[in-house]
């Protein structure tokens, strides 16, 4: 990724200029000016690692598709407190999801497609438990 390159490149530049041994100096404005460079460089190492671990590229998935899953997690899923999903809940979802709805419900599709779907697995039920509970969360607001 480019941006995490140029952010790289610049830390790099940074840290060639800082001099390790200066932190010691009597002179207060060659010092200061190290602090400075050092404070840049280890702020941009920073971003970078921030971006690295935090940084999802944004994945949206067709409406179809979102659909068609939701229909599958409905037909095989429940909560532990017996809470599930069916046709009528994902039409009404569909009518108040908006973008940023559909985009944090295709990385979760995605997320739970990782797991084949399958339910046995305590991680895959854990995103399946979500995306139910977040329909339900935002059907409600359907509710007068």
């Amino acid at each position: 990724m480019e941006l995490i390159k140029n952010i790289e490149d610049l830390a790099i530049e940074y840290r060639k200029h800082w001099k390790e041994g200066l932190w010691e100096s009597k002179d207060i404005e060659e010092f200061g000016l190290n602090e400075f460079i050092g404070g840049k460089a280890e702020a941009y190492e920073d971003c970078v690692q921030i971006i690295k671990q935090d940084f999802q590229p944004i994945i949206r998935l067709s409406e179809e598709t979102i659909e068609d899953n939701l229909q599958d997690i409905a037909q095989a899923f429940s909560t532990s407190e017996g809470i599930g999903i069916d046709y009528v809940d994902i039409t009404r979802w569909k009518t108040v999801a908006d973008e940023l709805s559909l985009v944090q419900m295709s990385n979760n599709i995605i997320e739970l497609m990782n797991f084949r779907f399958d339910f046995d697995d305590e991680e895959a039920c854990q995103i399946a438990e979500k995306i139910v509970l977040e329909i339900k969360k935002d059907i409600e607001k359907l509710k007068p």
